[in-house]
């Protein structure tokens, strides 16, 4: 995999992430039915696990890019 494209994934998921942190910011706001918010959350949840899955091989070709340090 060529940097520059390493680079622009990276970009994305931490665009994604950002997103559903905001998401998450909202659900914590405005739902107050915990079995509604947990039904929110649960997917949310493997939804950013499954990005940072998807930043490893990335990290392992090029370990400067981990955005964690």
């Amino acid at each position: 995999m060529e940097r520059a494209l390493a680079e622009e994934m990276v970009h994305e998921l931490l665009a994604i992430g950002e997103n559903l942190s905001r998401l998450n910011d909202l659900i914590e706001a405005h739902i107050a039915e915990e079995a509604l918010k947990k039904k929110f959350k649960i997917p949310l949840g493997e939804a950013m696990a499954g990005g940072v899955v998807l930043l490893l091989p990335i990290i392992r070709l090029y370990p400067d890019l981990d955005p964690d340090k």
